[in-house]
């Protein structure tokens, strides 16, 4: 099982992926390959805002076997856009969350 937390607040965003899905072999597992695909869109997206200048930090990427977490905090102005790349793989582990629930639970909060 793999158990994937979205959060949000105060200008910031955080995605933390723990577990395995078992859906198949080491290297065959589709709705894993699926999970990291999302967390690996959502660590470039990063990674581009902060060369763009858009974050007041640089963000935290740990990405292991069976454990992500990623966080970054928005520069003055560009909230939306650091949001906006949580909505976008947010769709995602909803879908997959939905397709695959033996294998995926998804959980959002928000943080004042």
């Amino acid at each position: 099982m793999t158990r994937v937390e979205l959060t949000t607040g105060s200008g910031a965003v955080g995605v933390r992926m723990e577990g395995h899905a078992e859906q198949g072999a080491y290297g065959e597992d589709v709705v894993c390959g699926a999970l990291s695909m999302l967390a690996y869109t959502m660590a470039q997206n990063l990674s581009r805002l902060e060369a763009q200048g858009k974050l007041s930090n640089t963000p935290i990427l740990t990405m292991e076997s069976g454990f992500v977490y990623l966080e970054a905090h928005a520069g003055k102005g560009h909230e939306s856009e650091l949001l906006h790349g949580l909505e976008v793989i947010r769709g995602g582990f909803q879908l997959l969350a939905e397709s695959f629930p033996q294998a995926v639970e998804l959980y959002e909060k928000e943080v004042i």
